[in-house]
């Protein structure tokens, strides 16, 4: 019993295929198929979800062109295609839900997940960004390091929607032991690689938020002491320069930077308490 299911299943699939990609009257074809005989399945659902994991993108429209889309599990469908890299058919789909039956906000958070850049630019440029939780996409860029998302975020959205204390959080919370421990044997090594770059990232969306939003938004203490934690002196002498001495907590970075050894960030914060000395007197 299975194997001939499993045929019949095989013969569907089949006939899907090969109607999408041969048949110019494929609408016709779809629609005497649907009203006089089994092959199209009841609901419509299996189809569509096999069409979108195969990329058979007339036939994904002619459903949506057919069928009440809240009968459809449109979440599912969009997912499947955007695993299988159809990106046209996610497109295309939301483009044309015209019922509202699609979540953006939940393809726009898989799409920032897997660094799906395109998607994420088409969603940002062509859908109301209040139906999309930017707050929560910028946490996922930032827990997964990823600069450029982070970039195009803070180029195309309001400001306003950002939390920058979560995501700064987000951004150390996304580092991962092996970034700090020592590489002891050889399969470990390309492991650290990755993980030394994902650092530089994670640093370079670290300084981007700190120039990009008002100093004040940022608890200083927090992002100073995490990156004594992670040894990124380049970071520490960097914020030393551009934020203001108010928002800093001088004594305990110099007893940090005696702790780790570090003389040119000694020798940064010496200069600068002899600056507040000098403004004193």
């Amino acid at each position: 019993m299975r194997d001939s299911l499993n045929l019949q299943t095989d013969v569907r699939n089949t006939v899907y295929k090969t109607i999408n990609d041969t048949c110019d009257s494929f609408v016709e074809i779809l629609q005497w198929l649907n009203e006089n005989t089994k092959v199209i399945d009841h609901p419509v659902t299996s189809l569509l979800e096999y069409s979108c994991k195969n990329n058979l993108q007339k036939i994904v429209k002619w459903i949506l062109q057919t069928f009440d889309h809240n009968t459809l599990n449109m979440d599912k469908m969009i997912i499947e295609a955007y695993k299988a890299r159809y990106h046209e058919i996610v497109a295309w789909s939301i483009i044309n839900d015209d019922q509202n039956a699609i979540n953006k906000s939940e393809v726009f958070d898989l799409a920032v997940y897997n660094e799906h850049t395109d998607v994420i630019h088409y969603l940002l440029e062509n859908i109301d960004h209040k139906l999309l939780d930017i707050s929560k996409a910028m946490d996922i860029a930032c827990r997964r390091g990823n600069l450029d998302i982070v970039e195009m975020l803070l180029l195309n959205v309001d400001y306003k929607e950002i939390n920058v204390k979560e995501a700064i959080d987000n951004v150390f919370s996304g580092i991962t032991f092996d970034t700090v421990k020592p590489c002891q044997i050889m399969k470990n090594r390309l492991e650290n690689y990755i993980d030394k770059a994902s650092e530089c990232e994670r640093i370079k969306i670290v300084k981007l938020m700190l120039e990009t939003f008002d100093h004040k938004l940022f608890d200083m203490t927090t992002i100073m002491n995490t990156a004594y934690e992670q040894r990124w002196f380049d970071l520490i002498k960097w914020m030393i320069e551009v934020v203001d001495d108010s928002l800093l907590d001088i004594n305990e970075m110099l007893r940090m930077a005696c702790q780790s050894e570090c003389l040119d960030i000694v020798t940064l914060l010496a200069e600068k308490t002899q600056e507040l000395t000098k403004e004193l007197l």
